[in-house]
C-alpha cells in the first residue's frame, strides 16, 4: 500500500470491500521501516482496533539496547501471540514434527512417488493425532505433555496388536494400549487412543 510506504513501524490501513455478497476486509500493517504485511479476512474474523503493542527490540548508536512498543491491531496481537505463542507458526511447528522429529521419509526412503506421498500423509496423520489428542485432553490428561514419539511408541504398539482382529474387544485393546504407554489404571486410557486399534 502506497499510502504505509513511507510510514513509521507500528501503523496500519483497512480497506473493506464485499465480494460475492461477502463482506471482507484488507489490512497493511507496517511491522518495521522496510517490511509492510498483508492481511485478509472476512470482517468479523478480527479487530482492527489497537492490540496489545508489539515489542521492538534494537541496539542505540552506542550499541546498547533499546526498546519501544509499536501499536498493532488486535488480531495481530492474537495471530503472533505473546513471546512467540500466537497462531503464525504452528504450520512451521507442524512441519519440523513430521520431518525432523518424526522423519518417516528419511527411515522410508523410496524413488516411488506415490508411496513418498503415502509417507507423508501418513506423517501428517500421525502428528495431527497427537496433537488431537493434547487438545482434547484424556480424562487422565498423561497425553498432555507427552512428546511425539512417545506417542508414535504406543500408536505402533497397538497396530502391530491389534486386540480386534482376535476378537478381544475394546476393553482389552485399552488394557494393551495402556500397558504400552506405561499409566496407571486401565481405566484412564483415553479412548481416542484406542480407536487405533479399532480401525485395523
Amino acid at each position: 500500500m502506497e499510502m504505509l510506504k513511507d510510514a513509521p513501524g507500528g501503523k496500519w490501513a483497512v480497506l473493506e470491500s464485499t465480494i460475492e455478497g461477502v463482506e471482507v476486509v484488507a489490512v497493511g500493517y507496517k511491522y518495521n521501516t522496510k517490511k509492510v504485511l498483508f492481511f485478509a479476512m472476512t470482517k468479523g474474523a478480527g479487530s482492527t482496533e489497537p492490540g496489545e503493542p508489539y515489542v521492538v527490540k534494537f541496539p542505540d548508536s552506542y550499541g546498547n539496547p533499546c526498546s519501544r512498543h509499536d501499536e498493532r491491531p488486535a488480531f495481530l496481537t492474537r495471530y503472533f501471540g505473546n513471546k512467540g505463542h500466537g497462531f503464525s507458526n504452528l504450520i512451521d511447528f507442524h512441519n519440523q514434527e513430521r520431518q525432523d522429529t518424526l522423519a518417516l521419509e528419511e527411515a522410508w526412503v523410496t524413488e516411488d512417488p506415490w508411496f513418498r506421498i503415502f509417507t507423508t500423509g501418513f506423517g501428517m496423520n500421525t502428528v495431527d493425532t497427537h496433537h488431537a489428542l493434547q487438545a482434547m485432553g484424556a480424562p487422565s490428561g498423561i497425553w498432555k505433555k507427552r512428546p511425539l514419539m512417545q506417542f508414535v511408541d504406543v500408536l505402533v504398539y497397538q497396530l502391530l496388536n491389534n486386540a480386534h482382529d482376535k476378537g478381544a474387544g475394546v476393553h482389552s485393546a485399552r488394557q494393551a494400549a495402556h500397558r504400552a504407554s506405561g499409566g496407571g489404571a486401565a481405566q484412564k486410557t483415553p479412548a481416542v487412543a484406542s480407536s487405533f486399534v479399532s480401525l485395523g
